[in-house]
């Protein structure tokens, strides 16, 4: 089939007579209609061509949630040239970290502090005064469109090298797992640097919908005037921010979300008694999690109102059209039986699948086999093609010899009426008998006091095998996270240890 790039496809929306003098962006800063959008794309490319940016150069980008970003994200893919995203007042030394990974030619930055010759502010990028080219290139499918930096949260950010194929691709398997309309209107708080967030920003543009821009999640009242501003029908949002609405409305989210079509929560697990309380509040709005990485986007969604068993709540979702799950044991041969007594190494493969990581060649060969993406969580699959994660590889806690996934223990413990979050992370025996034992961090829930160690205990042995039972609980009055609203479990090992 023959696809176009992201960029043309825009391009193309842009000129459409039902869609041109449709909003495409609210940003933060105003709005931009199909055709405003399509011509400040064509005049930033220019833009770039006049400063000498050629095919394949990399052009650092500071992803704010004003209309600047949004022009100057496609007009570098129009250029040709490769997007190095940064979060919004990217700290230094990550800056300085990235920029000597991957020797951008350009720097296209908000107020950080890092500073060069090749540096030039955002806010410029509005309203050039130069001339557009008629003959437009677009961009080859196999080039290379995108280098997308990790959080670093498991060990150094890595460059994910993306073409124009796989944002294409990926595109298609976001609008398939939400059932995207042109009639959408998504709402999105996350950091627009993050795979998840600009890849719903591509999807809706393709569509024809409409981006809502949000600086973070933390403002939910500022959120609410903007669902009602913009008659808001989906929201895109991290299971934290989902929390704080909970919190922000005493329980009533529904009050505030009730009227979405949908909504999808991704780049961060989602524990099951959380997912059965936002079922409960939401029946008439499809929740739809996703699970993927930077390096496969999108890989797999689940709507959690299909789902009417203790199971497959439990799920991640079964793959969408361009995504293949395999299973791989320790000689990463597949395995082919399905069943909880089946699980192995969980890896993806299709054409989403990214070119690899920037310079890092053994990397690259370590995390792709045979055509394969290794997720770094092991899993298995049932009979009707639902995927079950058992927890990160690098994360099983080893008790004894016995293998014990931290998230089944935080599951558990979250399904104490106690609790309202928990995080679990190994620490050596103190015994020096078992090896590693689990220590587990909680929140508690807006009424109790003071946690209940004896009965959380006799709850959870009611639940799962002894081994598996923490030797700690401590309460934590919140979860130390990351930028993305990701628990950071180093913060976790490194407070326990104090």
């Amino acid at each position: 089939m023959f696809i176009k790039s992201v960029v043309e496809e825009i391009l193309i929306n842009s000129k459409k007579e039902y869609l041109k003098d449709k909003v495409a962006v609210h940003a933060v800063n105003g709005s931009l209609t199909y055709e405003e959008l399509g011509r400040e794309i064509k005049k930033v490319a220019a833009f770039l061509y006049e400063k000498g940016i050629k095919s394949g150069d990399r052009v650092m980008l500071s992803a704010t949630a004003n209309i600047e970003f949004f022009i100057t994200y496609f007009g570098i893919h129009l250029a040709g040239a490769v997007d190095v995203l940064l979060e919004a007042k990217a700290a230094k030394s990550r800056v300085e970290s990235i920029y000597g990974e991957c020797s951008p030619k350009l720097l296209i930055v908000d107020d950080t502090e890092f500073r060069n010759d090749k540096c030039i502010d955002i806010e410029s990028m509005k309203d050039l005064d130069v001339k557009i080219k008629n003959d437009i290139c677009f961009p080859g499918m196999d080039d290379l469109a995108q280098l997308l930096y990790t959080s670093g949260t498991t060990g150094k950010p890595k460059g994910v090298m993306l073409t124009h194929k796989n944002l294409r691709y990926a595109v298609d398997n976001i609008l398939d797992g939400n059932k995207m309309s042109e009639d959408d209107t998504v709402l999105i708080p996350l950091p627009l640097n993050h795979a998840n967030a600009i890849g719903t920003v591509r999807s809706i543009l393709v569509k024809g919908g409409t981006v809502v821009a949000q600086k973070g999640f933390m403002a939910v009242g500022e959120i609410m005037k903007k669902i009602d501003k913009y008659n808001v029908t989906a929201f895109s949002c991290s299971p934290v921010a989902l929390r704080m609405f909970d919190r922000f409305t005493k329980g009533h989210m529904e009050d505030v979300l009730g009227k979405m079509k949908y909504i999808e929560v991704g780049t961060a697990p989602m524990d099951v008694e959380f997912r059965k309380k936002v079922i409960k509040a939401l029946p008439n709005t499809r929740i739809m999690l996703n699970y993927g990485s930077t390096e496969f986007n999108r890989a797999v969604y689940i709507n959690l109102h299909d789902i009417n068993d203790d199971v497959k709540i439990t799920s991640v979702g079964k793959c969408v059209k361009n995504s293949k799950a395999h299973l791989l044991d320790d000689n990463n041969n597949e395995i082919t039986k399905r069943g909880k007594d089946n699980s192995g190494k969980l890896a993806f493969s299709g054409p989403v699948l990214m070119k690899g990581y920037w310079e890092e060649e053994k990397l690259t060969s370590e995390a792709i086999i045979d055509d394969m993406f290794l997720m770094g969580d092991s899993a298995y699959i049932d009979e009707e093609g639902y995927i079950y994660l058992m927890g990160r590889i690098k994360d099983m806690i080893n008790v004894g010899g016995e293998k014990v996934a931290p998230l089944e223990i935080e599951d558990i413990v979250c399904g104490f009426f106690e609790i309202e979050e928990s995080a679990c992370v190994p620490i050596s025996d103190p015994r020096g008998m078992l090896g590693q034992v689990p220590v587990c961090f909680v929140t508690l829930t807006k009424d109790c006091r003071e946690l209940n160690i004896k009965e959380l205990k006799k709850y959870f042995l009611s639940k799962a095998e002894s081994y598996k039972l923490p030797v700690e609980f401590i309460t934590l009055e919140s979860l130390p996270r990351n930028y993305m609203g990701k628990i950071d479990k180093n913060k976790l090992i490194e407070m326990r240890r104090k």
